[in-house]
């Protein structure tokens, strides 16, 4: 498995997945004393452990193949969406909308976990370069999110409710 735990012992250790979000453990609170619950405290970030040059570029090499495999699918997909116009435009229900979300969301997800693999700090001056020598911007923003908006515009006013949706799975990455 291609995680890893920071603060292991630690009462509010985090499993961290270069392709995923951190899981934190059942009743993670990082405002919460420690022993005193009527003060509020932050608690220092946990050590972290080294993580030698061959385990990012597996891992950023595992994480670009997935995030290549989700594009083409995500472009496979939308491609079919789109040339649906006229009396040929099916109006998709609420589980093809959820399916189409998720995709997209999938997609920005791979490319976040590029991100934190390609620009870690121990990673060498090549592995930094590859998100701007692949793209990886470009692409995030045409495939993962303006093909999105470009098919939920073409789809108004049945995709309205949906646009409420899109936004949020884009959250993580501003953060």
């Amino acid at each position: 498995e291609n995680c890893f735990e920071e603060g292991p012992g630690h009462k509010h250790a985090v499993r961290r997945c270069f392709s995923r979000h951190p899981i934190p453990e059942i009743g993670f609170n990082p405002y919460r004393a420690q022993s005193d619950t009527s003060t509020k405290k932050l608690i220092k970030q946990p050590d972290t452990r080294p993580i030698s040059q061959e385990r990012l570029v597996t891992e950023a090499k595992g994480i670009y193949a997935g995030l290549v495999m989700v594009e083409n699918k995500c472009i496979e997909v939308d491609n079919a969406r789109n040339t649906q116009t006229g009396p040929n435009n099916t109006k998709l229900n609420n589980e093809q909308w959820q399916a189409l979300i998720a995709l997209h969301r999938t997609l920005l997800q791979e490319h976040h976990g590029f991100f934190l693999a390609s620009q870690h700090p121990s990673a060498s001056p090549a592995l930094r370069r590859l998100a701007s020598k692949y793209a990886i911007p470009a692409r995030m923003w045409r495939q993962g999110i303006h093909s999105f908006l470009k098919l939920l515009r073409h789809r108004l006013p049945a995709s309205l409710e949906h646009i409420y949706i899109s936004p949020t799975s884009s959250v993580p990455l501003w953060q």
